[in-house]
C-alpha cells in the first residue's frame, strides 16, 4: 500500500535533487516553504519501517 521504502538518506537526496531546479527558476517559491522543507529534510522516519 505504501510502496517501496526509501531510506532517510535516499529521501534527502531525492528532496535536494527535486528542489534544486525549482530554486534555480523561482528562488522565492522555495524560500516561502523553507521551514517546511527543512522539517521534511530532517524528519527521519526510518525507525517506523518495521511498524509500517
Amino acid at each position: 500500500m505504501l510502496g517501496a521504502w526509501r531510506s532517510h538518506s535516499d529521501y534527502q537526496s531525492f528532496l535536494v535533487e527535486n528542489i534544486r531546479p525549482i530554486y534555480a527558476s523561482d528562488k522565492n517559491r522555495v524560500l516561502q516553504f523553507s521551514e517546511a522543507l527543512s522539517k521534511l529534510y530532517n524528519l527521519d522516519l526510518d525507525v517506523l519501517e518495521p511498524v509500517l
